[in-house]
């Protein structure tokens, strides 16, 4: 929640100042790799004369997106649990500050997962999420700074805009890859044939691509063995007020990272390898809780005699005092 606050706030305070100062800032990162000039500043097509996005230092607005819908999901269910982690004013305004930078990066696949992880969260446990759904969305709809956006997405629904129409277009090409080399793909450097290309804004066309039918089937089978953890530990989470919160927060975060995969590779892609670590790390996260909430309903569903039994020690079995073996 720290962290996704600390990038939230380096991303809109990079967005903010001026285009000239923030290119200045991000160019001096070059010795780390950073790229420099005016493309560090990302705007939508590409085109400066539509809307900026805000990219923090992620160099990328979508993946910066990805990383925010992460922290995003995991601060959520802190908003409104009874007992947050760290004092509920300073999760709110960590919430604030991520869902601010998240809409400045224009990126619609994360807004959106985002949007959907927190419907699943107020149906399932808080319920208080739904009406600052509702308040989120009349706000957006209504005010003239978001204008803007909400055309963005309507031109992407409707397929209007260039980027979609793009994304159209890698799909057909990944399909035709996949269909030429189905089984283990074309490994990650490129591929045998020029008319091909590796690259599609779908994670799950993308590991097709590059590790095939296999690798992909390997990918969904991890899927339903993290999922059915999750669906044994799920009935105990939800009734632990201090557990419920990580527990949803971590497995919103990598369902929301899911949903944004079907728009998206970045959570798979090589090149942003920071996202897919986050991605792996989260997922683990999501697995400890679960096993730890599991075993401490386990525990607590023990009787006595169990209880004992577990530990080594009998029934019905009482100590004795030991005798004085002190030598005289």
């Amino acid at each position: 929640m720290l962290f996704g606050a600390l990038a939230g706030l380096i991303g809109i305070a990079l967005y903010v100042i001026a285009d000239e100062t923030a290119m200045r800032l991000l160019s001096a990162l070059r010795p780390f790799g950073y790229p420099e000039g005016s493309g560090v500043l990302r705007y939508v097509l590409d085109d400066p004369a539509q809307l900026q996005r805000a990219t923090g230092l992620w160099i990328d607005p979508n993946a910066f997106g990805g990383f925010l819908l992460v922290a995003g999901a995991i601060s959520l269910p802190q908003a409104f649990a009874p007992r947050p982690a760290l004092p509920r004013l300073l999760v709110l305004s960590c919430l604030a500050v991520i869902g601010l930078a998240l809409i400045l990066t224009v990126s619609r696949g994360a807004m959106i997962a985002l949007g959907l992880v927190a419907l699943l969260m107020g149906l399932v446990k808080y319920r208080r999420i739904l009406p600052l759904i509702g308040i989120v969305l009349l706000a957006a709809l209504a005010l003239p700074q978001t204008r803007e956006l909400i055309a963005h997405f309507a031109d992407g629904f409707a397929v209007r805009d260039l980027a979609t129409q793009m994304r159209v277009g890698e799909y057909k090409d990944a399909f035709r890859l996949i269909e030429r080399y189905p089984i283990f793909g074309v490994g990650f450097t490129d591929t045998p044939d020029v008319d091909l290309y590796i690259g599609v804004s779908n994670m799950y066309l993308l590991i097709a691509q590059q590790m095939g039918l296999v690798g992909l089937a390997v990918f969904i089978v991890t899927l339903i063995g993290f999922f059915s953890i999750a669906a044994r530990a799920m009935r105990a989470a939800l009734r632990d007020n201090t557990l419920a919160p990580v527990w949803l927060g971590a497995h919103g975060a990598v369902i929301g990272a899911l949903m944004t995969g079907m728009v998206d590779h970045y959570f798979f892609n090589i090149d942003f390898h920071n996202s897919v670590m986050l991605f792996w790390i989260v997922l683990a996260l999501a697995v400890a809780s679960s096993t730890t909430i599991a075993d401490h309903d386990a525990a607590q569903s023990e009787s006595p005699e169990e209880d004992r039994h577990r530990h080594g020690l009998r029934a019905g079995w009482t100590a004795r005092p030991r005798p004085n073996l002190t030598m005289r």
